[in-house]
């Protein structure tokens, strides 16, 4: 497993064991040049945490922001955090704690279920 993966992984733990629910974008390694990509959702965070509401981007070693990655940052810290993992989660964890005492997780509701008539259309 390679470092970027392994901070990824480590991410992804914090947040599972935080109870916070997230989106992760999977990358992938082109098979040319072996760098690391998506090209669907380009310039966007690693991960979207949804509430409380933050992004995080993972760098590791001397990883920069390209330059859509620096647009999408500027976009998303006028109305949400944007925090980059470089190389370990120590940042993410400080963030974390200091911002969900703040913020309650708001309890699943399992809404009742609808009962639906078949309708004959004719």
């Amino acid at each position: 497993m390679e470092r970027w993966q392994e901070l990824e992984k480590a991410v992804e733990d914090l947040l599972k064991a935080k109870g916070l629910r997230y989106m992760h974008l999977t990358n992938y390694a082109c098979f040319k040049c072996g760098q690391v990509q998506n090209s669907k959702a380009k310039g966007h965070p690693d991960f979207e945490v949804y509430y409380p509401h933050f992004y995080v981007e993972c760098k590791t070693g001397t990883g920069k922001l390209s330059k859509d990655q620096k647009e999408i940052k500027y976009l998303i810290e006028k109305n949400a955090h944007y925090i980059i993992a470089r190389d370990n989660i120590d940042e993410l964890v400080k963030f974390i704690d200091v911002l969900l005492p703040q913020h309650t997780i708001p309890e699943r509701v399992d809404k009742p279920k609808r009962k639906f008539k078949r309708r004959v259309l004719g």
